[in-house]
């Protein structure tokens, strides 16, 4: 039983009808991109937004500031046990070990990283679109090295695309780093 626009959608055992048109891949991408940018101007004021949204210019005390646009420092030190963990995935990519890459994910990655996920990603998505991984230069403005939940991410050159932004998360489980998700996507 469908409506124009709307989809039926069973959830638990129980059906019923999404009220929201059904959306595309696009759309949803496109959506979930903009969120983190709603969510920062939602902080801005009315005054910063009308003076171009120079919020770290105008921000009073204890509110949320706009990102700085100067060059982020990360030490080598900071940086060596996430690189670690990607170099060490990124190898498993190009050798296509499912073994060695799907451990190095974290048991509570979502997508859950199995063999049948490498083999549809990784081998199906990336290595037809980007070919074989070659080199990395990091993105410091956008990555954050936290020891226990850190984001790293790179413009890497790949053997079918030369920029390629490759972003890892990493979280520690146990007591040791892993993977709670990496992505590819041309620049």
């Amino acid at each position: 039983m469908k409506s124009p626009g709307r989809d039926i959608f069973r959830l638990g055992g129980t059906a019923g009808t999404c009220l929201a048109p059904a959306l595309s891949i696009n759309t949803i991408m496109r959506a979930a991109i903009s969120i983190p940018l709603i969510l920062w101007m939602g902080a801005a004021t009315p005054a910063v937004l009308a003076e171009g949204g120079n919020a770290s210019a105008q921000a009073p005390a204890g509110e949320v500031s706009a990102p700085s646009s100067a060059a982020k420092e990360i030490s080598p030190e900071e940086l060596a046990p996430l690189e670690k963990v990607l170099d060490a995935a990124l190898a498993a990519y190009n050798a296509d070990d499912r073994q060695a890459f799907c451990g190095l994910f974290a048991t509570e990655a979502r997508p859950p990283m199995t063999r049948h996920n490498f083999r549809v990603i990784f081998q199906g998505i990336y290595l037809n679109e980007f070919g074989p991984y070659v080199s990395k230069r990091l993105l410091a403005a956008e990555s954050n090295p936290d020891p226990e939940f850190g984001q790293i991410v790179y413009d890497a050159v790949f053997a079918k695309r030369t920029h390629v932004k490759v972003s890892a998360n990493l979280v520690r489980e146990s007591g040791v780093l892993k993977l709670a998700q990496l992505r590819f996507e041309k620049l």
